[in-house]
């Protein structure tokens, strides 16, 4: 049992299972029991019945307090330094790196006139591609430029690549949204 705790605070939640189902057969050999065997098999069934075990030997993946699936751990958490994180939790790197692009972008647009005051603000950020060495992202921006000739708003996607192992953006496209 002590194995299968250990194996289960090194995260080895498939090898902690065995253990306790290793142990858990031990006891059911012994023929003559006494009340202290029942006490361990009632604690390998509670640590059997555990999310660590029940999930965790399934390939849940636990972040932030939640247990997620293989599948959208796959699918929805990108490397980002040595660690693995949900794609959201890298809105605000992408929104530092895309925001001075829609402001300038906006710039270029009203050039030729004058611009007394203006808002950008990124409405989402989709994963649209995970891979091991990089992830596509899109965001999309809500505008809003003040001229003295009236106010004029719109969407804008900017698609952006991360690179994790150089903690780098790039930016692949910028369109105007619907």
């Amino acid at each position: 049992m002590v194995r299968a705790e250990a194996l289960t605070q090194k995260g080895r939640y498939k090898e902690a299972q065995n253990s306790y189902r290793s142990a858990l057969s031990q006891i059911a050999a012994v023929a003559h029991r006494d009340a202290s065997f029942d006490d361990i098999e009632r604690q390998i069934n509670r640590a059997l019945e555990s999310d660590e075990i029940r999930l965790g030997a399934n390939g849940y993946h636990f972040y932030e307090g939640q247990w997620f699936s293989p599948e959208i751990y796959r699918t929805e958490f990108v490397q980002h330094g040595q660690d693995r994180v949900h794609y959201t939790a890298l809105r605000p790197s992408a929104e530092r790196f895309a925001d001075p692009l829609v402001r300038a972008h906006l710039r270029a647009v009203f050039s030729n006139r004058l611009i007394h005051k203006n808002k950008v603000t990124c409405t989402a950020l989709h994963l649209l591609d995970n891979g091991p060495s990089a992830s596509r992202f899109q965001t999309r921006y809500h505008w809003e430029v003040w001229t003295f000739e009236g106010v004029e708003d719109g969407e804008l996607t900017v698609d952006l690549v991360y690179y994790p192992r150089e903690d780098h953006w790039e930016a692949v496209w910028l369109s105007k949204g619907s």
